[in-house]
C-alpha cells in the first residue's frame, strides 16, 4: 500500500496525495450524471480519497480501523466496520471506492459482489491496487496478491459490472535526495515543485485501476441480489 506518511515533508505528501486522488476523482465523476452522489469509501485508510472528494457529495468513509475517523472532513461521515459485513441497505450508493483494499482479501469475487449489493444500478465502482511491479508488495504481510489492470477488468466484468476504463497509474517518483538538498538550502517550495515535475517525467506505474458500472440483473450464485 502507499505509505504517504513516509514522505520527507507534510507539504510534499499532501501534494502527491492530491495528484493521485485527483486522477481517480476525475475519472469517477466523468462516469456519473449525479452532481450530488452518495459515495462509499471502503477501507478509507489514510484519507487519500476523503480529503479530496467533491464537496457536493454525501460521503461515507468505512474502515475497520478507528484511526480512519481523523482523516474525514466535517461534512463527511465515518463508519467503523469490516468490508465483509457491510451494514448498509442494497442500492444506496452511487459510487463505491475500493482503493488499496482488495489485495488484502483471499476471495476478491465475494468482495466485489458485496460491494455491488449496496450500489444503485448504473452506480460506479472504482478499484485501485498495487500491481505486480510494485516493489514493496510482499513487505506487508497482510497482502494476498497484486492485480494487473487486465485482472481487475475481468474480475469486475465477471461479477456484475461493465468496465468503463482500466489501466496503470503514474505514481509520483519521490526524488528524495534532490528534495532534501533543496530543503536544507531553504528552498523547500522549489523542492516540492521539482519533485512533482520529475514525477510527471519519470513516473513509476506500480498501481493499477479499473472503473466500472453496475449492470442490472443478478450475479449468479452470489446470494446478494
Amino acid at each position: 500500500m502507499a505509505k504517504f506518511a513516509k514522505m520527507p515533508a507534510d507539504r510534499l505528501a499532501h501534494e502527491r496525495t492530491r495528484v493521485l486522488a485527483s486522477q481517480a476523482w476525475s475519472l469517477i465523476l466523468s462516469c456519473l450524471d449525479n452532481s450530488e452522489p452518495w459515495i462509499l469509501d471502503l477501507g478509507s485508510g489514510s484519507g487519500k480519497h476523503a480529503l479530496f472528494a467533491p464537496d457536493s457529495a454525501h460521503y461515507v468513509a468505512y474502515d475497520l480501523c478507528e484511526l480512519g475517523r481523523k482523516f474525514i472532513r466535517d461534512r463527511q461521515e465515518f463508519v467503523q466496520g469490516d468490508v465483509l459485513e457491510l451494514p448498509f441497505k442494497r442500492d444506496v450508493f452511487d459510487v463505491a471506492v475500493l482503493s488499496h483494499a482488495l489485495e488484502h482479501f483471499r476471495d476478491p469475487s465475494m468482495v466485489i459482489r458485496l460491494v455491488r449489493r449496496v450500489l444503485t444500478v448504473g452506480g460506479v465502482l472504482y478499484v485501485e491496487t498495487p500491481n505486480p511491479t510494485y516493489p514493496h508488495f510482499w513487505e506487508d504481510y497482510s497482502h494476498v496478491r497484486p492485480y494487473s489492470a487486465y485482472a481487475l477488468r475481468h474480475l469486475l466484468d465477471d461479477n456484475g459490472f461493465l468496465t468503463l476504463a482500466a489501466g496503470d497509474i503514474a505514481y509520483p517518483s519521490r526524488a528524495h535526495i534532490l528534495y532534501r538538498v533543496l530543503r536544507r538550502l531553504g528552498m523547500e517550495s522549489i523542492g516540492v515543485a521539482v519533485s512533482l515535475h520529475l514525477a510527471r517525467w519519470f513516473p513509476r506505474r506500480c498501481f493499477s485501476y479499473a472503473c466500472a458500472e453496475k449492470t442490472g440483473g443478478s450475479t449468479e450464485g452470489n446470494g446478494s441480489d
